[in-house]
């Protein structure tokens, strides 16, 4: 790879990028759900990150972070975080999304992960909450240079602890390869009722 890649904030047009990266990443979910839900989906993990970076070659994004560092969340932030995941959920129920398979087992399979999400999920003072590397460009160290920006920048804003959540799935070696720790692991019903098998989930930490 002989292009240069660069590393920038996050810009609104990026989104679309940031979308076909995701379609990679989740082949099965993304062949399953309709394309409106998609696009409101990884626009409410954007809505939602304090810490919002991607990594370029050519003036096309190839890689993405998003985080929260908790420092930059207030009470108002922490508010409308609720606000917009209920408001995913209001949406869903309502038939917002066309072609949404069995619209209300897919709704009590959502409020079943975030329940699990939620009880499961590690004290930190940071969060890593999407990382995605477009698939001809992993393996180029673009995922770990994102996440040097993100946990030094958390580090310094007084962070003494990461967290990050995955399933089996998806990119949990790089995590641990990068030095995150797992510390717990547990059921995930939608990805599994998505994919129609059993998926675990897990969340590791990384001490700063």
């Amino acid at each position: 790879m002989t292009q240069q890649i660069q590393f920038r904030e996050f810009e609104v047009t990026d989104f679309d990028d940031s979308l076909l990266i995701a379609r990679e990443a989740w082949p099965d979910d993304t062949a399953m759900l309709p394309e409106t839900f998609l696009r409101s989906d990884i626009g409410l993990y954007f809505s939602l990150a304090t810490w919002a970076r991607v990594a370029t070659v050519s003036g096309r994004v190839v890689g993405v972070l998003l985080g929260q560092i908790h420092n930059d969340l207030s009470l108002l932030g922490q508010i409308r975080s609720i606000i917009l995941s209920m408001w995913q959920v209001l949406l869903i129920s309502l038939g917002a999304y066309d072609q949404l398979p069995r619209r209300f087992t897919f709704v009590r399979k959502y409020l079943a992960t975030e329940i699990r999400w939620a009880r499961n999920r590690p004290a930190s003072d940071a969060e890593v909450t999407l990382l995605m590397v477009a698939a001809g460009y992993r393996g180029l160290g673009i995922g770990k240079q994102l996440m040097d920006l993100f946990l030094g920048t958390a580090r310094d804003k007084g962070a003494q602890k990461a967290s990050v959540s995955t399933e089996e799935d998806s990119n949990w070696r790089f995590y641990e390869h990068y030095g995150f720790s797992r510390c717990c692991d547990f059921y995930d019903d939608l990805d599994s009722f998505i994919r129609n098998r059993d998926i675990r989930a897990f969340y590791y930490t990384f001490d700063l």
